[in-house]
C-alpha cells in the first residue's frame, strides 16, 4: 500500500512537473510575442487557428491567453475581412466563458478593439457597424454580468473609451452606448446594487449639462424617491457632483425639493448620510441659498430623534460653518498684525499644511485672506479649496497604561493656570432687542480681551430675533455657533460619542469663519477643550496649536495660547508627543520674553515618563532644527537653553535620535562661524573631540563618522577638512569594521560634495589620501564597498 502510494505520489509530480514546463514555455512564447513589432507577428491564417484552438482549450491559461492576443490577431488580419468575422465570433464566445477572469479580460481588451476600429473608421464603414453591432452588444452583456470584478472592468473599459480623445468614437461611445445603458441600468426593475453601479457609472462619464439633463436627470430624480432606502442613500450623495453639472435654477426647482424630503426620510441610514452632503452642497451655493434652506435643514439634523444622526451633523458642523460664512476671511498675522507669515517655519509633520499655503496670501493691508470662491458659466459660485480639515488620524503611541480619561493632576504644574473668560452666570448670553449694533469687522488683528466685550459679541450673536430668522451680524449662523459652542456640554440625558473630539478637531475651521475680532466668542470653548477629561481631545487641541496661533495673531497668543501651550508640555505622554510635532512653530510665533521662557522650558518638556519613548525624542530634535534656523531666535537663547539639550540628543542611545541631533550641531556649529561667535563656536568644537574623536569606544568613533557626513552639508568644504580632516583620516586605522565601513561610508559621501575648483591645498591633500584609504578599505573588506 505505501508503495503504490509513492509511486501515485511521483505519476502527480511528474505530469505536475510537466504541464508547469508547458505553460512556462507558453508564457514565454506570448511574451515574446507582445515585445515583437507587428511586422514579426506570425501569419494571419496561423495566429487565428491558435486562438481557436486556445479558446476551445479546457486550461484556464490557455483561454486567458487567447482572450489577450485576439486584439493583435484582428489589427494583423486587416486585410481579411473573412478572418476578422471569425475573429469576432470567437469573442462574442468568449463572453459566455464560464471564469470570471476570462470574462473580465474580455472587457479589457474589447476597449482596446474599440480603439482600433476607430481608427480605422476612415477606411470602411464596417468597423463602424463592429463596433456598434459586436463591442457594444458585448459590453451591454458584461456589464449586467454576475461578477462584481466583470462588471467594474467593464465600467473601466468604457471610461477609458471616453477619454481616449477620439471624437467619433467618443460619440459612438455615449450616444449609442452609455446613454441607453445608464439609463437601463439606473431605471427600476434592476437589482439594487447594479442601479449604484450605473449610477457611479454615470457620475464618471462627467457628461455634459445638456445631456445630463436630457437624458438623466429624470431617472435619477426618481432614484432619490425610491423605495429602496439603499438607493435613495446613495443617490443623495451623489447630489453636490450633480449641482456641478446643473444649474442653481435647475437644482432648486426639482432636486432641492427631493434633498428636504432625504433629511426627512423614514430611514436613519439616510439621514445619517445627509450632513456631509449639505455641507458639499453649501460649498457650491450662495448665501442666499444658506440662509433659505440649507441651514434649517442641517438644523433639523442636529435636532434629529435619531442618535446616529445628530452624530453625523455633529461631526460635520464645523465643515458646516466654514462652508457658510458670510465674509472673507481674514486672519491676524503671526507678527502683531504686520507680517505676512513668512517668518513662520512650519513642520512637515503638521496635519493641516494646506491651511497654512491657503492663509498665508498677502494683501494690500498686510492682513491673511483666503481665496474667493470662483463662478463658474452659470453663476454658480464653485467650492473653494478645502484647506481647513485633514484626515482623521490619531497617532499617540508610548505609554497608556494609566489614567487615560482623568485630568492631568495639577501638581505637574502649579504655576499654571487657565483663565476662563466669565464665571458659570455668564456661561448663557440672554437673548436681546434685534436692534443691537452690529459687531465689528473682522480686520482688527488682536481680539477684545474684556469680559464686557465678550459678552456683548455674544449676546449679538445670539439675539432671540436673528436666531428666528436666520440672519445675523456676524459671519456665521447663530443657529450652527450656538449648536457648536453647546458641544462641550454633555448632555447626561442624550449622550453622543467624541462630541468633545469633532469640536476640537474643526476648532481651527470656527475660529478662521468667525474671524479674529469674534475671538472672545470661541475662548471659553478653547478653555474647556484644553481641560477636557478626555486625553484624544487634548492631543487634537495640542497638535494644532499653533495654527490657533497664526491666525489669531502673536498678541492673542501671547495672552491665551502661551499658558495653554504650557500645560501640554506637562501632560501625559501622548499629549506631549502631539504637542512636539508642531512645537517649533509655535515657538517662531512668539517673541521677546515669553519666546525666551518658552524656550528655557524645553528642558523639563523633553522629560517624558516612558524613557523608551524614543520617537518623542527624535521629533523634539526635529522641531529644535525649526527653532535654531528661525531668524529671529537669539543667540543667548541657542547658547543658554538648545545648545545643552543638543548636547543630551547627540549622546542619546537610540541611533536615530543621535543622527538628528548631529544635524543640529552642524546647524549651530555653522550659526557660530557666520555669525562670529568664537566662544560659542570652540565649545561646540570641544564638545566634538572629547565627545567622539577621542571616545576610547568604537560607538563614539562610528558616530563622529556619522556627524561627518552632517558637518559637510552644512560648513564649507575647506572649513570642515581644517578642522575635522585629519581626525576623520585617523579613524581609518581603526581595527573595528564597524568604523571601517562607516568611515568608507562617510568618505564617499565626503567626496560627492567637494568643489574641486575652490578646494584649498589642504583639502587637495586630504581628497588623496581619503581616496587612498577607501581604496584599501573596500580591498580588505567587501562591507566596506559604498554604493
Amino acid at each position: 500500500m505505501l508503495q503504490r502510494s509513492i509511486m501515485i505520489h511521483n505519476e502527480s509530480r511528474s505530469r505536475r512537473d510537466v504541464m508547469s514546463q508547458q505553460l512556462s514555455l507558453r508564457f514565454e512564447a506570448m511574451d515574446a510575442i507582445e515585445e515583437s513589432d507587428q511586422d514579426q507577428l506570425l501569419p494571419a491564417d496561423g495566429a487565428a487557428n491558435d486562438i481557436e484552438e486556445d479558446a476551445d482549450s479546457s486550461l484556464y491559461v490557455e483561454r486567458l491567453s487567447a482572450v489577450r492576443a485576439v486584439v493583435g490577431a484582428f489589427q494583423h488580419a486587416a486585410e481579411d475581412r473573412e478572418k476578422q468575422n471569425e475573429l469576432l465570433v470567437l469573442i462574442n464566445k468568449m463572453k459566455n466563458d464560464e471564469l470570471n477572469e476570462v470574462r473580465a479580460e474580455l472587457a479589457n481588451q474589447l476597449a482596446d478593439l474599440a480603439l482600433l476600429c476607430a481608427d480605422w473608421l476612415t477606411r470602411d464603414d464596417y468597423y463602424r457597424r463592429v463596433i456598434h453591432d459586436y463591442v457594444f452588444k458585448m459590453f451591454y452583456s458584461l456589464i449586467f454580468d454576475n461578477e462584481s470584478s466583470v462588471r467594474e472592468r467593464c465600467r473601466d473599459s468604457c471610461l477609458r473609451m471616453v477619454a481616449s480623445g477620439n471624437e467619433q468614437l467618443i460619440d459612438l461611445v455615449i450616444i449609442n452606448f452609455l446613454v441607453p445603458t445608464v439609463r437601463d441600468l439606473i431605471e427600476g426593475g434592476q437589482l439594487d446594487h447594479i442601479r449604484i453601479e450605473g449610477l457611479d457609472l454615470m457620475m464618471d462619464m462627467q457628461p455634459a449639462r445638456e445631456l445630463f439633463i436630457t437624458h438623466f436627470l429624470e431617472p435619477y430624480e426618481s432614484m432619490l424617491r425610491d423605495v429602496s432606502f439603499t438607493v435613495r442613500r446613495a443617490s443623495g450623495v451623489k447630489l453636490p457632483l450633480v449641482l456641478k453639472l446643473v444649474t442653481w435654477q435647475v437644482f432648486e426647482t426639482t432636486l432641492l425639493p427631493r434633498l428636504q424630503q432625504l433629511c426627512h426620510d423614514n430611514v436613519w441610514g439616510v439621514r445619517r448620510s445627509m450632513p456631509q452632503t449639505i455641507v458639499s452642497i453649501c460649498q457650491l451655493s450662495s448665501h442666499t441659498a444658506h440662509d433659505e434652506c440649507l441651514i434649517p435643514l442641517y438644523a433639523t439634523l442636529l435636532k434629529d430623534h435619531s442618535k446616529f444622526v445628530r452624530q453625523s451633523a455633529y461631526e460635520n458642523l464645523g465643515t458646516m460653518i466654514y462652508a457658510t460664512r458670510r465674509e472673507e476671511i481674514q486672519v491676524a498675522s503671526p507678527i502683531s498684525g504686520r507680517s505676512t507669515g513668512s517668518d513662520l517655519i512650519v513642520s512637515e509633520e503638521q496635519s493641516s499644511n494646506e491651511l497654512m499655503k491657503a492663509l498665508q496670501e498677502n494683501s494690500e493691508d498686510n492682513a491673511i485672506k483666503a481665496p474667493l470662491a470662483a463662478m463658474d458659466d452659470s453663476g454658480s459660485p464653485q467650492p473653494s479649496p478645502d484647506i481647513m480639515f485633514e484626515h482623521r488620524s490619531m497617532s499617540a503611541t508610548g505609554s497608556r497604561s494609566e489614567n487615560r480619561h482623568k485630568k492631568r493632576p495639577q501638581s505637574h504644574s502649579p504655576q499654571v493656570q487657565i483663565r476662563v473668560m466669565t464665571d458659570d452666570s455668564e456661561k448663557r448670553a440672554t437673548p436681546v432687542s434685534s436692534s443691537a449694533e452690529p459687531m465689528e469687522g473682522a480686520n482688527s488683528s488682536v481680539a477684545p480681551t474684556t469680559t464686557s466685550e465678550a459678552q456683548a459679541l455674544t449676546t449679538n450673536l445670539y439675539s432671540a430675533t436673528s436666531v428666528r430668522t436666520h440672519e445675523t451680524n456676524g459671519p456665521v449662523s447663530p443657529v450652527l455657533l450656538r449648536a457648536y459652542l453647546e458641544m462641550t456640554q454633555v448632555d447626561p440625558e442624550v449622550p453622543l460619542d467624541d462630541m468633545s473630539y469633532h469640536c476640537a478637531f474643526s476648532f481651527p475651521a470656527v475660529v478662521v469663519a468667525m474671524g479674529v475680532s469674534h475671538w472672545p466668542v470661541l475662548r471659553e470653548t478653547f478653555f474647556k477643550l484644553c481641560q477636557d477629561t478626555d486625553w484624544r481631545v487634548r492631543c487634537k487641541m495640542a497638535v494644532q496649536i499653533h495654527e490657533l496661533g497664526f491666525i489669531l495673531g502673536r498678541e492673542t497668543t501671547h495672552a491665551d495660547l502661551l499658558e495653554v501651550a504650557y500645560q501640554f508640555t506637562n501632560d501625559l505622554d501622548e499629549i506631549r508627543y502631539n504637542a512636539v510635532k508642531n512645537v517649533g512653530a509655535f515657538i517662531n510665533l512668539l517673541h521677546g520674553r515669553p519666546k525666551t521662557e518658552f524656550i528655557a522650558r524645553l528642558r523639563n518638556f523633553i522629560k517624558v515618563e516612558n524613557p523608551k519613548y524614543w520617537r518623542f525624542r527624535e521629533t523634539f530634535a526635529t522641531q529644535l532644527a525649526h527653532v535654531v534656523k528661525h531668524k529671529k531666535t537669539k543667540s543667548d537663547d541657542t547658547k543658554n537653553h538648545i545648545w545643552p539639550l543638543v548636547q543630551d540628543l547627540a549622546t542619546d542611545r537610540v541611533l536615530a535620535v543621535r543622527l538628528k541631533a548631529f544635524h543640529l550641531v552642524a546647524i549651530l556649529l555653522n550659526l557660530a562661524r557666520t555669525k562670529k561667535l568664537t566662544q560659542f563656536a570652540a565649545s561646540i568644537l570641544d564638545f566634538v573631540r572629547h565627545t567622539f574623536v577621542e571616545a576610547p569606544s568604537s560607538t563614539g568613533k562610528v558616530a563622529f563618522a556619522h556627524l561627518s557626513e552632517c558637518l559637510v552639508e552644512q560648513l564649507e568644504y575647506n572649513w570642515f577638512v581644517t578642522h575635522f580632516g585629519n581626525a576623520l583620516l585617523q579613524l581609518a586605522d581603526s581595527k573595528v569594521l564597524n568604523v571601517q565601513i562607516a568611515v568608507s561610508r562617510s568618505m564617499a559621501i565626503i567626496n560627492g560634495k567637494r568643489i574641486k575648483k575652490l578646494e584649498s591645498r589642504s583639502a587637495r591633500e586630504f581628497d588623496k589620501r581619503s581616496s587612498e584609504i577607501r581604496s584599501r578599505l573596500e580591498n580588505s573588506c567587501v562591507y566596506c564597498k559604498f554604493r
